[in-house]
């Protein structure tokens, strides 16, 4: 055997390395393909369009809300129990009293569904509303308050603690 011949045998592993780590290669993409496609697909929202529109509306609303400038003080007095009194006393940009408008609340449970409601306040003149509101359980409530006179919306959130 020649030295030539000899030194040729040594090295046939080489390709064989070279095979092993594109082998290598294509197993971790075609892993990685694999995750990417069975997983988590990245859609967070099945009605993306619909919910971009009604955050356009929001925005608008907002800038509705900013140019009318109603100044609305909510109050929450308990009463006794889980029953309490929700005022609000709303008035125009220049501290008139706002008068003739309708004002709802939705009361939303945070941290358990099932139990949210909604309260219509009553005028109760000179730019106060209020209602009594009895809650079917204590602890915390976020209160959406909604007012709306001539077309222009008023929206506030707060949260309230019943004990």
């Amino acid at each position: 055997m020649t030295s030539d011949a000899a030194g040729r045998r040594g090295s046939g592993w080489i390709p064989w390395v070279f095979a092993g780590a594109f082998g290598l290669v294509v197993a971790a993409n075609g892993a990685l393909v694999y995750l990417a496609t069975s997983t988590f697909n990245g859609l967070v929202t099945e009605n993306a369009y619909q919910e971009g529109v009604a955050f356009n509306r929001m925005l608008e609303r907002a800038d509705d809300q900013a140019r009318t400038a109603w100044s609305v003080e909510p109050s929450f007095s308990a009463k006794g129990g889980m029953t309490g009194e929700l005022t609000l006393v709303v008035a125009t940009r220049d501290g008139a009293p706002l008068t003739g408008a309708v004002a709802t609340v939705r009361f939303v449970r945070p941290i358990q569904e099932g139990y949210d409601f909604d309260a219509s306040l009553a005028s109760r003149g000179d730019g106060r509303y209020g209602a009594t509101v009895t809650f079917p359980l204590p602890g915390l409530w976020d209160a959406h308050v909604t007012i709306e006179r001539d077309g222009r919306v008023h929206g506030l959130v707060r949260r309230l603690v019943v004990r």
